[in-house]
């Protein structure tokens, strides 16, 4: 079914926009503890 396949593709395109966000946030802190 197509429904599903997009539901795929939503779900592997939210964990990458998560763990982006996750990487530039640890990012952020490392520089502002410096």
């Amino acid at each position: 079914a197509p429904v599903v396949i997009i539901l795929i593709i939503l779900c592997v395109m939210a964990g990458i926009i998560g763990t982006i966000l996750l990487i530039s946030y640890t990012i952020r802190r490392l520089i502002k503890v410096r």
